[in-house]
């Protein structure tokens, strides 16, 4: 039950943050967020995980006048077990999750071509050991999580490289399960502001 109610209230809340965010998307620019990396466990879970692959999807809404932005993704990661020296291999850990963030610019990166901002945001995380070692009745559990971390983005063209440092805190029950994910991704426009055309009269 607790691990339901959790998943719901994450939801919900998700659910209540795109609706939020919904009416000032169309004075925003909005991008599609495709994108890679590394995630690396750490504290206690770096005892017995290794790093491994992430996987990242999303889409951002920022606006080009203010600081704030929107941004809804999910995430595959795939933590590899660990295997001490003489010792067992460790189960890995595969994590999904669908955040929902809140993203604010550098004050001074308003009208720059390089765009630095920091994060921060709430998400559902699903957790499912993985590997050869995992102990049998090992199920996937849904927790709530936070994240937060800072990035960069410089254009290329019609699109722009970004590149993202973020740090999760899985609420799990025994311990919290911490992550840091870096990832390199490509921001694809789907929809710019109109420009507002100004007009000189002949005289």
């Amino acid at each position: 039950m607790g691990m339901r109610r959790s998943a719901m209230q994450a939801a919900a809340l998700l659910a209540a943050l795109t609706v939020c965010a919904a009416p000032g998307a169309a004075a925003q620019a909005v991008s599609l967020l495709v994108g890679g990396g590394i995630a690396a466990p750490l504290n206690d879970a770096g005892r017995n995980l290794d790093a491994g692959p992430t996987v990242t999807l999303g889409v951002v809404a920022i606006p080009t006048s203010v600081p704030l932005g929107f941004e809804l993704s999910g995430r595959w990661q795939r933590i590899a077990g660990s295997t001490p020296e003489g010792g067992i291999e460790q189960p890995g850990l595969q994590v999904l999750d669908l955040s929902a963030n809140v993203l604010y610019r550098l004050k001074w990166s308003l009208r720059a071509s390089v765009r630095p901002w920091v994060t921060a945001g709430l998400g559902a995380y699903r957790l499912e050991p993985v590997g050869s070692g995992v102990p049998a009745g090992a199920e996937a559990t849904t927790r709530v999580g936070l994240n937060g971390g800072a990035g960069i983005a410089v254009p290329a063209g019609p699109v722009a490289l970004s590149v993202e440092g973020r740090f999760h805190t899985i609420f799990t029950r025994s311990a919290h399960t911490n992550l840091f994910s870096s990832t390199l991704a490509l921001r694809v426009p789907l929809h710019r502001p109109a420009r507002r055309e100004v007009g000189f009269r002949n005289r």
